[in-house]
């Protein structure tokens, strides 16, 4: 949707038949997403420290009931 100052500068240049092009940028607030490499690496670690702490959950888990099973 046009605004008032857009629709009237294209109906100008319209009916004056004018080659000329006029370009407008509309821009809005919106929330956005930042990755820098910082970020992504701090993500990295983050994912790799849980996925240790879960491997080693498990086997202590799996060591502790096969210790109460004898």
């Amino acid at each position: 949707m046009l605004n008032v100052p857009v629709l009237i500068l294209y109906l100008f240049f319209q009916a004056s038949n004018s080659e000329t092009t006029v370009v407008a940028f509309l821009i809005f607030p919106a929330k956005t997403n930042n990755f820098n490499v910082e970020s992504l690496r701090g993500h990295a670690v983050t994912k790799s420290l849980r996925d240790t702490l879960n491997d080693i959950q498990q086997k202590m888990g799996k060591r502790m009931y096969e210790v109460c099973l004898r």
